[in-house]
């Protein structure tokens, strides 16, 4: 093959004798087919006489600008502008060009090896993405840029996460995407994300997550738009989180939800909206399906309003209502369901204070105390089940509630244990001073088979009634309740 009639030729001459001349050393074929990604390249372009694509001379050029130097670079960059038609190609695929290329250079040096678009296409999940977007001249859409993003949070080290990072924020200004979340929405997409990613270990798109509580466009569409998630959409949200994602995933996606909430002004832990957000997973678990909260409404022998102005109004639930919510409780679900309804049920009656005195063993008064100091520490109303998992044993106050447990001195000492690891201070001093009242009024009550019988101990009752309120009671009665449950014991 004749060099002067082809161009390929020249332009290798030139870039061996450009490299060789910078590097002081004799530069064969594939030692500068290595430089620009492919050790088989140069050889492969004269073997089938082919002539050089677009996106492997824009890789040659962006070799010679970061290899060479003053004259070597000069003499190469001519020499590729002679073979190009002698001038510089405009290309409507710069940005894009540009990305890839720093993108590959990053990637490259941080594992050690010189990679080609195709496998620096592997390392971001897609080996055919950076090559369609070269031929095809495509630029990347942000969703694309933003999977890119999560990729290289995982997978890079610290300096070449902050340059893999830069040239994305350079490429997003470019094409004018948002660089960091400025709306509430917006927050609140990124965190979602980031914690369905990490939890399945892939990116999670925002149409992804759309589709878990039915719509491919609610999040693009609400971030478009600056508007508000509805209430409904929300709890199908909480719902979701809280039986797919674990650990940390599951706290930053909850946490994000409830500044969400606050920053948009809905109210995050009303008594009515942790009541009816348990209903709508109880009865939509039991249905296996979403169910709408008009729909819900109407199963639980309500108006089709009565949920929504609930959530809206903030108006609460009367007894009337709460009893025909019971009884479509007890027709409608079993099992788990149940027992979590009935338990929400029980919730929302303590807090308005809705069940009677005759209703209340000292262990669901013992709970009540807890509770309120848990929901006082926090500054929100959590539900028995989280207290109890606090406490180390989520099921431990619906044992209390339906087993009607009595709880004994080694689960009174293993409470006392883990209140140590979540309260401090006074609610610390608080809790474990009605626990182990109670393991003293529990001591007691085995020791006599009648109240009166013991002067004494009726004085100490007196007195710890006095001094706690709300788990003993108030009222002219000294007697305090389910005395018989202990003498059974």
């Amino acid at each position: 093959m004749i060099e002067e009639n082809n161009p390929e030729l020249v332009l290798i001459r030139k870039l061996r004798e450009a490299f060789s001349n910078q590097f002081k050393e004799e530069f064969s074929n594939n030692k500068l087919s290595e430089i620009f990604g492919s050790r088989a390249l140069i050889n492969e372009t004269i073997r089938k006489n082919r002539h050089f694509s677009e996106r492997i001379l824009f890789r040659i050029k962006k070799s010679i600008e970061e290899k060479l130097t003053s004259d070597n670079q000069e003499y190469a960059l001519n020499a590729l502008f002679v073979y190009m038609g002698g001038e510089k190609k405009s290309n409507s695929n710069q940005l894009e060009l540009d990305l890839i290329e720093s993108l590959r250079v990053i990637i490259s040096t941080y594992q050690g090896v010189s990679l080609d678009y195709t496998n620096l296409g592997r390392f971001f999940d897609n080996q055919a993405l950076f090559n369609n977007a070269i031929n095809k001249k495509t630029s990347f859409k942000e969703y694309i840029i933003d999977k890119i993003e999560w990729i290289v949070n995982q997978k890079l080290d610290e300096n070449s996460r902050i340059q893999a990072l830069k040239v994305l924020e350079k490429y997003r200004i470019s094409k004018n995407y948002s660089i960091k979340p400025s709306t509430p929405i917006e927050e609140l997409i990124i965190s979602i994300q980031e914690s369905f990613s990490n939890q399945n270990n892939k990116f999670i798109t925002k149409s992804e997550i759309s589709n878990l509580i039915g719509g491919k466009s609610l999040l693009s569409y609400s971030a478009k738009n600056n508007s508000k998630l509805y209430q409904l959409s929300l709890i199908k949200f909480e719902h979701y989180i809280e039986e797919n994602l674990t650990s940390i995933n599951k706290t930053k996606a909850l946490l994000a939800l409830k500044s969400y909430k606050l920053k948009i002004g809905y109210s995050v832990n009303s008594a009515e909206k942790e009541f009816i957000k348990i209903l709508f997973n109880t009865f939509s678990d039991a249905f296996q399906r979403e169910i709408y909260l008009t729909e819900l409404s109407e199963l639980i022998a309500l108006s089709k309003s009565t949920i929504n102005d609930a959530l809206r109004k903030k108006t609460k639930f009367s007894k009337l209502t709460l009893d025909k919510i019971e009884k479509k409780i007890i027709e409608n679900l079993k099992g788990k369901n149940l027992n979590k309804a009935k338990n929400a049920l029980l919730n929302y009656k303590s807090i308005h204070n809705y069940i009677d005195e005759s209703e209340k063993s000292t262990e669901t008064k013992l709970a009540a105390s807890i509770r309120s100091i848990f929901n006082s520490y926090y500054d929100e109303i959590l539900s028995y089940n989280k207290i109890g998992e606090l406490l180390g044993d989520r099921q431990l106050f619906n044992k209390i509630f339906y087993e009607k447990k009595v709880l004994k001195n080694d689960t009174i000492n293993r409470m006392i244990e883990k209140a140590k690891n979540v309260l401090d201070g006074e609610s610390l001093k608080e809790t474990i001073s009605v626990l182990n009242t109670y393991s003293e009024l529990r001591r007691y009550a085995k020791k006599i088979e009648t109240f009166n019988t013991n002067s004494k101990v009726n004085e100490e009752i007196c007195r710890w009634k006095k001094v706690h309120p709300i788990l003993w009671g108030t009222g002219g009665d000294p007697k305090f309740y389910s005395l018989g449950d202990y003498i059974d014991h």
